[in-house]
């Protein structure tokens, strides 16, 4: 970082320039993250698992509230008529 100061008396004396010492952004040392072993048969998440679109006895999830045929397992567009799929109770039972 640069500054430059400038004198406002009339002696006709060029401005200085001065270097100031560069800013510490952090005083306190980084330190290393704990060490941890992980198995060899370890396979990271991604979530939970996916809803299956039909139960068992082929319930859809979310259905069609005007009661078009099908359904999906998200409260997506109807394939039919674009409705808002809602939740199918009758799925958890």
């Amino acid at each position: 970082m640069v500054a430059l100061f400038v004198s406002c008396k009339g002696d006709g004396k060029k401005a200085e320039e001065t270097q100031s010492a560069p800013a510490t952004t952090n005083s306190q040392p980084a330190q290393a993250a704990p060490s941890s072993q992980v198995p060899s048969n370890f396979t990271p998440s991604q979530g939970p698992p996916p809803s299956t679109p039909q139960n068992a006895k082929g319930v859809w999830h979310f259905t069609c509230p005007k009661g078009c045929e099908g359904g999906a397992g998200e409260a997506v567009a109807c394939a039919k008529c674009g409705t808002t799929l809602t939740h199918n109770q009758n799925y958890h039972q």
